[in-house]
């Protein structure tokens, strides 16, 4: 029984020393892959938010937008044209999805690579939403903040395939940038599963007891290594047996880069060790019994 106890309470101590190695481990671990991942997210962003200024500031861009939502001589022949500016402008990356022209009124023209007939990006019923981001743009455009674009995941399903995306607004303003003259807004939209690889970083190794995510303004789970946790609030998933959390801003997109330590998973881990060594336990505390049996055995035998 003393040999149990002691064996007991070594597991104990083991147990625990092993829990604070593994914590101290991969916090160390994920503060290191943290800044690498703010680091390459960041770096895709600017790419991404450069693209949309380079068609705000082009000047056939510029004119068929003003053509379009503000003289409307010849919308037909004017959208066509502008459809086929887009098609080549969307080669600039593989996650352009949509790029359009937004009149103050809330009217989109725009070209959709996932273009079927009864489904585009924007819609009619979508106006509401992109009359708001008009006037939240103007604003930003005539004031003194930078920089000069949205970002929004709101309407972040394309109706064609379900996927998610983010949209990237600007003031289109051509070579002349007077923000007090931009002829309606462009809006980028872009494939938000671009994330997913930056996520995969963490959840690859079946050893790592950590998961990266990331959340937009609101705190709404935009991003995750876990595909269940997407579109969840942050303050549910702190919940959620999470040991600890670090934290990187996304300052670009306005978005926030989290890795957590998910405590259920390195519990399973620890005990799994203990386990395989309860073997090892079992087979000693028989062989000790074994020879006190023969040594107490041996001793009795003559009286």
């Amino acid at each position: 029984m003393s040999l149990m106890l002691i064996i007991f309470c070594y597991q104990v101590y083991m147990r625990k020393a092993y829990e604070n190695f593994l914590i101290k481990k991969n916090h160390l671990m994920e503060s290191a892959v943290l800044d690498t991942m703010q680091m390459n997210i960041d770096h895709t962003m600017t790419d991404y938010i450069n693209i949309g200024a380079q068609i705000a500031v082009s000047s056939s861009v510029y004119d068929l937008a003003g053509r379009l939502t503000v003289t409307k001589e010849d919308p037909e022949r004017d959208l066509m044209i502008l459809k086929t500016t887009f098609t080549t402008m969307a080669n600039y990356s593989k996650n352009i999805i949509n790029i359009s022209v937004i009149s103050k009124e809330g009217e989109a023209y725009q070209y959709d690579r996932l273009y079927q007939l009864d489904t585009v990006m924007w819609s009619r019923k979508d106006s509401v939403f992109l009359k708001e981001m008009y006037k939240k743009l103007y604003e930003k455009a005539n004031d003194r903040t930078v920089p000069k674009y949205l970002v929004s995941t709101e309407h972040g399903i394309h109706p064609t395939n379900n996927k998610p995306v983010f949209h990237i607004f600007y003031p289109i303003v051509g070579k002349e940038n007077c923000f007090s003259k931009i002829h309606g807004m462009l809006c980028v939209t872009f494939r938000l599963d671009m994330l997913q690889p930056f996520m995969d970083i963490l959840s690859g190794d079946e050893e790592t007891y950590s998961q990266a995510y990331v959340t937009e303004e609101e705190g709404r789970i935009i991003g995750h290594s876990n595909p269940e946790y997407k579109g969840k609030f942050e303050s549910d998933y702190r919940k959620n047996g999470m040991l600890f959390i670090l934290d990187k801003p996304l300052e670009k997109v306005n978005w926030q880069l989290h890795v957590s330590l998910d405590r259920d998973k390195l519990n399973k881990s620890v005990m799994g060790i203990i386990a395989e060594g309860m073997g090892v336990y079992i087979f000693l505390i028989l062989v000790v019994a074994g020879i006190f049996y023969l040594i107490i055995r041996k001793i009795n035998k003559p009286l």
